[in-house]
């Protein structure tokens, strides 16, 4: 009897552009501070280094955000101690910096919500389909190893009306071997329930239930 689960799902090409996705963020931060160094304090650039942060929001671990706010910072830092100079009045260009640089961790925690939340949709998603293949499994094995019992008892209640209506007395080694195999198909209905119940658990515990 094979054990009851869901089919896993096949790779697919998503899977792969997620894996590429932590070194394109940080290629992205670093060809944005380079830009950022090459151009005057008061045109903010900076503020570009956002959008690998919130990009890093579609991996699955919190620590690609943090990496890749942590080179945005970094990025950022550097290209205002090494970069080019203002050409506009300190008033002009400092509350510019100064909204680039906060946008920096603003973006870090609008991504690290923005993935919790994905990743409870897609942990919600994956219960209800493993769920319902296994309802599907478990309707399948049940409906084929429940209709062997009911066919044995009902064979074995005509045997014996058929005997007693004709005034024998029912054979009790046909009547042993019927309960033998009544009670060998409670088994395997035993058995296949046994099976299904950490499954069955382990996906309404995923779906929080």
């Amino acid at each position: 009897m094979s054990r009851i689960g869901p089919t896993p799902p096949p790779p697919d090409g998503r899977a792969q552009r997620r894996s590429l996705l932590p070194a394109l963020n940080l290629l992205a931060v670093l060809l944005i501070s380079v830009l950022d160094g090459m151009t005057p304090a008061g045109v903010v650039v900076g503020i570009l280094a956002s959008l690998p942060i919130v990009a890093a929001s579609f991996t699955d671990s919190p620590r690609q955000v943090w990496l890749t706010f942590g080179a945005a910072v970094s990025g950022f830092v550097l290209a205002a101690i090494f970069g080019q100079a203002p050409l506009s009045p300190a008033a002009v260009w400092v509350p510019n910096r100064l909204l680039a640089f906060f946008s920096l961790p603003a973006s870090c925690a609008f991504s690290l919500l923005l993935q919790k939340r994905r990743l409870e949709a897609t942990r919600a998603r994956d219960a209800a389909l493993a769920s319902s293949e296994l309802s599907r499994l478990l309707g399948a094995l049940l409906a084929h190893d429940l209709r062997a019992p009911l066919l044995l008892a009902s064979q074995g209640l005509s045997y014996v009306r058929d005997s007693l209506a004709s005034g024998q007395r029912p054979d009790a080694g046909i009547l042993a071997e019927l309960e033998a195999r009544l009670q060998r198909s409670l088994r395997e209905i035993d058995a296949v329930l046994a099976m299904a119940r950490p499954e069955l658990a382990s996906s309404r515990a995923a779906r929080g239930g």
